[in-house]
């Protein structure tokens, strides 16, 4: 089994997404579907289209872990 990481809340940036994040929109429609199907549930597939759209409306966050600037979802 996988030792689980330890993080605090303080440890991640958390943002209201705009235009300027529509470049990681891909990359978290990915993580969404990775992490239902981990998860073994059957959420509604989001497109990066979509989660962009949302982004651009203003009802989006990101966050983004601080010690290595990745995104974290």
């Amino acid at each position: 089994m996988k030792a689980e990481q330890q993080f605090a809340a303080s440890d991640f940036l958390i943002e209201n997404a705009n235009d300027h994040h529509k470049k990681y929109a891909e990359r978290i429609a990915e993580m969404l579907e990775e992490s239902a199907r981990a998860r073994g549930i059957g959420i509604a597939r989001r497109s990066a289209e979509y989660i962009a759209k949302k982004m651009q409306e203003g009802k989006a966050i990101i966050a983004f872990h601080k010690p290595s600037g990745q995104l974290a979802g």
